[in-house]
């Protein structure tokens, strides 16, 4: 467990990671488990000199672990290209427990399988738009993680209850699906 009392910088220097190495900060999570299940992310964005600070999160009605754990950096990222239109030059650190998103952002692979798509995007954006760098840390080692980790299992769990609700809500009959004709 971090002590909350700790600043980012001195937290960040316990991975030897100083200020000059990032102007934005990503710290995500993913939670999931397979593809039978729903999954939840999160990715908290920091930028270091105006303190400004994004929340990201949502959820899947179905996700593996690995495709929750690349959400909460892709939607971090994704904001930093659409939105922020930051300079080339700007360093964005990704924080992660997650050693297969470390990874596959440090040594992009072409040979990659799962997750493909995403992760094209996100190396895209690496090599056209944005400076960007990962790191892996342990899990629950600093208390963004384990923010990061609440919300993503917090969205997930959520997720679950989604389409009860609306349905009930809706007071809507299900059996009806099976009578809907789609050439109709």
């Amino acid at each position: 467990m971090t002590r909350p009392d700790r600043t980012l910088t001195e937290i960040l220097s316990e991975f030897g990671i100083k200020s000059k190495d990032w102007d934005w900060l990503i710290v995500s999570d993913g939670s999931g488990s397979t593809w039978q299940r729903s999954a939840g992310w999160c990715g908290i964005l920091i930028h270091q000199h105006s303190a400004r600070r994004h929340v990201f999160s949502g959820s899947l009605s179905y996700g593996t672990s690995n495709l929750a754990e690349i959400l909460g950096v892709f939607h971090s990222i994704w904001y930093l290209s659409d939105q922020e239109r930051q300079p080339s030059w700007q360093q964005i650190l990704v924080l992660t427990d997650s050693q297969y998103v470390a990874q596959m952002i440090e040594k992009p692979s072409e040979r990659v399988k799962s997750h493909a798509a995403l992760w094209k995007t996100i190396w895209a954006a690496k090599r056209d738009l944005l400076n960007i760098k990962a790191q892996w840390i342990p899990r629950a080692s600093i208390a963004l993680n384990q923010l990061a980790d609440a919300v993503a299992g917090e969205t997930r769990l959520r997720q679950k209850n989604v389409l009860q609700e609306a349905i009930e809500k809706l007071n809507f009959d299900v059996t009806k699906l099976s009578q809907i004709n789609p050439k109709s």
